[in-house]
């Protein structure tokens, strides 16, 4: 192994290794989840998702949406093409990290291997695709709701809709 690659080895954290790589996964597939039913979200799946985002990524949000705040208006599809970008690669690998760690439960062994997962993920890269896509997610549920508000749809509707899609018959 070269020196640069040993000092890179050493200075990064990776998610397996730091027991992270499901917690990532599991992260990325909820935000997927909403970004596909943003006028479904619920009090408790927005909480949800705050409280398991990362520490550090928690400490930049507000920032981050403060920034997204001053740009020029989008509209939701815009956004969700914004969204698509990292989530066309990121969701897949998040199934593969998912559908690993279950095999490994059912069918302990050794050879299994973690490439296309968040194994070998670096922390910082992950934590930094959470944070854009949680801001991207935050400008989405506006432009939803703008539009919502804008088409005439009142709030009380706008509830029961959430409802409908929600919540199970």
């Amino acid at each position: 192994m070269t020196q640069a690659l040993q000092e890179y080895d050493k200075s990064s954290e990776r998610l397996s290794p730091a027991g992270l790589a499901l917690h990532y996964a599991n992260m990325i597939n909820q935000i997927d989840n909403i970004a596909l039913r943003p006028t479904c979200l619920s009090p408790n799946v927005r909480d949800s998702l705050y409280q398991g985002l990362p520490t550090s990524v928690r400490a930049t949000l507000r920032s981050s949406l403060q920034r997204c705040n001053n740009k020029e208006e989008i509209t939701a599809p815009q956004i969700k093409a914004e969204m698509e970008k990292n989530l066309q690669w990121l969701v897949p690998m998040a199934a593969n990290t998912t559908n690993t760690e279950f095999s490994k439960k059912t069918a302990p062994s050794d050879d299994l291997i973690h490439l296309q997962t968040l194994y070998h993920a670096d922390k910082k890269a992950a934590d930094s695709y959470i944070l854009e896509l949680v801001t991207w997610l935050h400008q989405l549920i506006i432009a939803v709701k703008q539009n919502s508000m804008d088409s005439g749809v009142h709030p009380s509707d706008l509830q029961a809709m959430w409802a409908r899609c929600c919540i199970p018959p």
